[in-house]
């Protein structure tokens, strides 16, 4: 859980830092792994950033 909370803290001062969603095609959706899991945001703005969703890698993404 530590690295979860780490991983998302660390998207505050290098938002632009995950890679596009390859899911979908928007450039303003984008996503980092932790461990098994997918943490998927948006950029809101070039220093904000909204978490989408955290779910294990195994389960499929289902529309945003």
């Amino acid at each position: 859980m530590d690295q979860l909370i780490s991983r998302t803290r660390m998207l505050a001062d290098f938002p632009q830092s995950g890679r596009m969603v390859p899911e979908f095609e928007n450039a303003q959706l984008r996503e980092v792994r932790s461990g098994n899991y997918r943490i998927i945001y948006r950029l809101e703005q070039a220093d904000k950033v909204e978490i989408a969703r955290i779910f294990h890698s195994a389960q499929l993404l289902e529309e945003l």
